[in-house]
């Protein structure tokens, strides 16, 4: 059996990819003969992606917030904020979903553990203001940030 049929890993212009964890060593573009460019340059160790959701408990929440939610959602900004700082975060924002209120970020962590502890701290949460959930990203391919 090959490698790629055991599960190890999958090369991909993007990078490498671990099978079993869907998890990608995201890097830039060797030079033609192969060696990395000169500004090839490889994360530290994998680093699985996540849709990260905010699910107010109201469809409406953005136009109906009181003060104090208000007070929570900046806590939560300012908390995203810091956290695109110390953590590979994409992007985080609110979606023009026209049947309700979200939000979403696209965050890179090295396991799932890290990405709770995430959630535990979101000033979002701990207001209660709604539900946060993640899902796994198998496929993320990831543009270089050089």
């Amino acid at each position: 059996m090959s490698a790629q049929a055991l599960g190890e890993t999958q090369s991909t212009k993007a990078g490498t990819r671990d099978r079993d964890t869907h998890r990608a060593i995201i890097h830039e573009p060797c030079t033609s003969s192969g060696t990395p460019g000169p500004a090839a340059k490889v994360t530290g160790m994998a680093t699985s992606w996540y849709l990260y959701r905010l699910l107010p408990h109201r469809p409406d929440f953005n136009m109906t917030m009181s003060d104090d939610e208000r007070a929570a959602m900046m806590r939560h900004v300012a908390y995203w904020r810091t956290q695109r700082e110390t953590h590979q975060v994409l992007i985080f924002t609110p979606v023009a979903d026209p049947v309700r209120s979200w939000g979403l970020a696209i965050v890179g962590v090295e396991n799932e553990a890290e990405l709770e502890e995430l959630r535990a701290g979101d000033p979002a949460l701990q207001a209660g203001i709604g539900e946060i959930d993640y899902l796994l990203l198998p496929g993320a391919i990831v543009a270089s940030q050089s």
